[in-house]
């Protein structure tokens, strides 16, 4: 867990320390068996997410696995909550077995790939935030999901979605428009998981 520290400043979290000692199995039973405890599939990530190989093959390049790397994770978390999980089983492997899947899935060319701790990205950090994020987004209306991203995601003004919808046969005054904003934003939050919201959302400060 040592080398983890230099990134999880979330593993001082009260929801994870009693989790460090716990067993691979232990941790992924119990988000299996409930997967709104995210606290389990964080403590999971944590341990794991350098997808490191135990082979002597060449590492895949940077900029494939930047590229794949939110897309590997989210693939994983949707495969291991439905795994067949028996007395022989290890996590490490079927994580590394997952993402081979993934890569042949996606017809994408590799050898083998390794993150080490020079190339971490800030941003991986937070994968299981952004994995109930999308959860969560794809769980609001259409207009509360549209206006989320329009606005956040791609900046646009409150004008120029406005328009865009009165050209879908949609016509939205201002006041209305921010209000599907505040509401839909509202409803993003209050869908995560609490464990999520504990960990990364709110400050202790």
């Amino acid at each position: 867990m040592n080398g983890n520290n230099i990134f999880f400043s979330d593993l001082n979290h009260e929801l994870l320390i009693p989790l460090h000692k716990e067993s691979d199995i232990f941790l992924w039973k119990k988000w299996q068996s409930n997967p709104s405890q995210a606290r389990y599939l964080v403590e999971i990530f944590i341990r794991y997410h350098k997808l490191i190989n135990d082979s002597q093959e060449n590492d895949i390049d940077k900029v494939t696995l930047d590229k794949y790397y939110k897309q590997i994770w989210f693939y994983i978390i949707d495969n291991l909550l439905e795994y067949p999980i028996s007395k022989d089983t290890i996590l490490r492997d079927v994580i590394f077995t997952l993402s081979k899947n993934f890569f042949q899935e996606h017809n994408v060319i590799y050898k083998s790939f390794y993150l080490s701790p020079i190339d971490y990205d800030l941003l991986k950090k937070y994968i299981p935030l952004i994995y109930f994020l999308n959860k969560s987004l794809n769980k609001l209306n259409s207009l509360e999901r549209l206006t989320i991203v329009a606005i956040d995601k791609f900046g646009w003004q409150e004008e120029k979605l406005i328009e865009y919808l009165r050209q879908h046969q949609q016509n939205l005054t201002i006041p209305e428009l921010k209000s599907y904003y505040t509401k839909g934003y509202s409803n993003l939050i209050n869908n995560l998981p609490t464990d999520i919201i504990a960990i990364y959302l709110q400050n202790d400060d």
